[in-house]
Formats: structure tokens, C-alpha cells, sequence
């Protein structure tokens, strides 16, 4: 997957159990909007914030309304969303946690991708 750590979660609920139960870091999160389950994106998004304050989020929904809920350190991608595309978008906003961090490091992120 490009060189990234990917932890899948198909419901909301997963993706916070994941979150919850990884003994790290999480360098960004991808999340649709709408997820199966009572806990959607926003949800999933606001939690991660709490552990992950300055990790980027990449929110993908078919709507445009949600478009307008924009916050630092935040992308939207129109969905349905193809895997080239989620890489780049991930590739894009990772790059300056990957180079602040350790330059030199082999070790894949951490993304945590919700759909």
C-alpha cells in the first residue's frame, strides 16, 4: 500500500476499536462520511482528533453539503474514491508528519482507513 501501515475497519465502531486498541501512533485517518453502524465519519473523526490533535483526517462522502464542515488539517474527497486516488490523497497530506518526524525512517505510517 505505497509504503503505509493500513489498519481497515468496515464500520465505525471498528475503526474507534482499532484506534482504541493500537499501540502507537496513527499518522492520518481516511474515513467515508457515512459508515455502516452508529458511529459515522464525524464521530470517527472527532475521536481520533482527541489521541491524534495534529494528524491529518481525509473525509470522502458523495455529498456536497459535507463538504462545507472543513476544519485544519483536513481533506474531502468526492466518493466512490479509487485506490490510486486515496494514495495520493494520503501521500499528500502525510508528507510533512513523514519528513518532521524522521527523515531517514523506513517504517510505514499508520493510516487507518473506515469505509
Amino acid at each position: 500500500m505505497g509504503g503505509y501501515e493500513v489498519l481497515c475497519a468496515d464500520t465505525g465502531e471498528h475503526a474507534l476499536m482499532t484506534m482504541r486498541k493500537w499501540r502507537g501512533r496513527i499518522d492520518c485517518l481516511f474515513t467515508g462520511i457515512k459508515l455502516p453502524g452508529l458511529v459515522d465519519g464525524w464521530i470517527l473523526a472527532d475521536e481520533f482528533r482527541v489521541s491524534n490533535p495534529l494528524r491529518p483526517i481525509i473525509y470522502a462522502s458523495e455529498k456536497d453539503a459535507d463538504y462545507r464542515r472543513r476544519m485544519p488539517d483536513t481533506a474531502f474527497v468526492r466518493a466512490p474514491v479509487s485506490p490510486i486516488e486515496v494514495l495520493e490523497r494520503v501521500k499528500l497530506m502525510t508528507e510533512p508528519v513523514f519528513e518532521a518526524d524522521s527523515p531517514a525512517s523506513s517504517e510505514p505510517l499508520p493510516v487507518l482507513m473506515a469505509s
